[in-house]
């Protein structure tokens, strides 16, 4: 079986500026307009094409107790 090797575009490989960077622990990188967004994922899809990208938008950051960003739906969220 072969191994899922995934990339990040030179933009974010700059901002984040680690071999293997841990995403879920990593600072956000904040885009400014649906436009800007819409770019950058379709530049990690042409170079994931193993991967299905999805995204979604969240008010805030939600962090569990290990200081992860976690995207869990609002009912499986702690009070």
């Amino acid at each position: 079986m072969q191994e899922i090797q995934s990339k990040l575009t030179p933009a974010l490989q700059e901002f984040y500026q680690m071999e293997k960077p841990s995403l879920p622990k990593a600072n956000p990188f904040i885009v400014k307009t649906f436009s800007e967004l819409f770019q950058i994922v379709s530049q990690l899809s042409l170079l994931n094409k193993e991967h299905f990208l999805l995204f979604r938008g969240q008010l805030i950051d939600y962090k569990n107790r290990g200081n992860a960003s976690t995207f869990y739906p609002t009912i499986y969220r702690p009070i």
